[in-house]
């Protein structure tokens, strides 16, 4: 059997079906019904080692979190998560075992069927994930639909991930902040939730609160002015004792992969009961404002830069 052939064999093959597979992995394509009323949200992603992780990390919790970034782009359209196609790049066969058993970990955390992908031989490491989900026609969540007068709103926490790198590139092994960074929760469940109670305007935080952020003011043609009092720093002030510094992190930090929406202001309590964070508003403008105690804070790095490497 051609080697590559017998990688996918003995590594790739998952057992889950999705009831709406109608051919699955191992033929030249898989095939898809859609259920009536529903439509199809598809993503892909990228994550290299050097660029999305350390050379040092292990490869089973790198290849385990890059399906779950993936998966935090159908969380913030509200999909429910049905399908990944992974193509892995591998400097050796034997990088194929660690990386495969991390992908069927998060496919089976999420009840996803891995539908297909490839193996390629590359000078390092690397995964291209497709992943595909289920919506309700015409109730998916943008990042266009953003009003003056919206709430703005925040899902997870900011700055963890991003000082959890900072301790593993310090040689520190075990901290809140390094689960942080090595293990991605795509909040599924809560992209739901909002899409249930009408919001249509969301996006996943993985480039950094303000980047994102300035990702719905574009396309909204929205002003989003983020209260930095109202953002919750204090385990990193904690660790930090530094509190420009933890707002630096939680500003700009990058891969947290929680969810920013905006909301009407009659759905502020129902919100605030489900464990939502109020950050901030929307008015009038096309970016965003940092406000600190009503005074615009300026000079803060804007986020994570994909052309950049990974120190």
């Amino acid at each position: 059997m051609n080697h590559e052939f017998k990688l996918i064999n003995q590594y790739f093959k998952h057992d889950y079906q999705h009831p709406a597979t109608q051919l699955g992995n191992g033929d030249d394509a898989s095939v898809h019904a859609i259920p009536d009323g529903y439509e199809l949200v598809v993503s892909s992603d990228a994550s290299v080692m050097g660029s999305h992780w350390p050379e040092d990390f292990p490869l089973k919790q790198a290849s385990d979190r890059a399906v779950c970034a993936a998966l935090s782009d159908l969380a913030a359209m509200g999909a429910e998560a049905t399908w990944v196609w992974s193509t892995v790049f591998l400097q050796q066969p034997e990088q194929a075992k660690p990386i495969a058993a991390g992908i069927h970990a998060a496919c089976q955390r999420h009840h996803i069927e891995i539908a297909g992908g490839d193996t390629v031989k590359a000078p390092y490491p690397a995964l291209n994930l497709t992943v595909a989900g289920l919506i309700p026609s015409q109730k998916v969540m943008q990042r266009s639909t953003a009003k003056v007068g919206d709430d703005l709103w925040l899902y997870g926490e900011l700055g963890h991930a991003a000082l959890g790198l900072q301790h593993w590139q310090q040689g520190i092994t075990s901290s809140v902040f390094i689960d942080a960074f090595s293990k991605i929760t795509p909040h599924l469940k809560q992209g739901k939730q909002l899409r249930e109670l009408g919001i249509r305007c969301c996006i996943d935080i993985s480039d950094g609160l303000l980047q994102d952020a300035n990702h719905i003011a574009q396309a909204s043609n929205v002003q989003l002015q983020i209260h930095t009092e109202k953002l919750n720093i204090i385990l990193l002030r904690q660790d930090l004792a530094d509190e420009e510094e933890a707002l630096q992190l939680a500003l700009s930090g990058g891969e947290d992969y929680g969810l920013l929406f905006c909301a009407c202001p009659t759905l502020r309590e129902t919100l605030k009961q489900i464990s939502f964070q109020q950050i901030g508003t929307c008015v009038e403008g096309s970016n965003v404002q940092v406000l600190q105690h009503g005074q615009e804070k300026r000079a803060i790095n804007q986020g994570y830069d994909h052309f950049s490497t990974m120190a």
